[in-house]
């Protein structure tokens, strides 16, 4: 009886890739048995959706057919990342303003993240994160935290 010689070893992708050659990751989908036994499985969806130069625009995520919330990112011409929008429904009901903002050389300089309430009971939660270089290497990070004036040198 011969046996079969052992196909070369294949290196995977680490970290989830958002596309494979041929392919893109459009959905993922997951089902698990809730915490409490009394409530029904939990049915998580979450649908992603690219533009044609294969810049993912948006993530839609959905717990048992019920929308949860949209996320829609833009990028610049060089294909960086400058803004990301995510609208949150349920009890929390917010809109949440991620804007990035890249130096000369291509380094991310300030987030800026604005958080909107769409309930009268809450108030707004800004943050502004700055990212500072010294011989192209990142030196520190300073978030602001508008809401608690309380800034953080990381």
């Amino acid at each position: 009886m011969q046996t079969a010689n052992a196909l070369p070893p294949v290196t995977q992708p680490s970290g989830l890739p958002n596309s494979l050659p041929g392919f893109k990751i459009t959905r993922i989908d997951s089902r698990h048995n809730s915490l409490a036994p009394q409530h029904p499985p939990v049915h998580q969806l979450k649908r992603l959706r690219y533009n044609s130069q294969n810049e993912l625009i948006s993530i839609r995520s959905t717990r048992n057919a019920i929308l949860e919330n949209t996320r829609r990112f833009t990028y610049d011409s060089q294909k960086r990342q400058i803004t990301s929008v995510e609208n949150i429904g349920g009890p929390e009901n917010e809109r949440t303003n991620v804007a990035l903002t890249y130096d000369d050389h291509g380094r991310l300089n300030e987030a800026n993240e604005t958080t909107t309430p769409m309930s009268r009971w809450r108030t707004d939660h800004n943050q502004r994160v700055e990212y500072n270089y010294t011989n192209a290497q990142l030196s520190s990070v300073t978030h602001h935290w508008n809401s608690f004036d309380d800034d953080v040198n990381i």
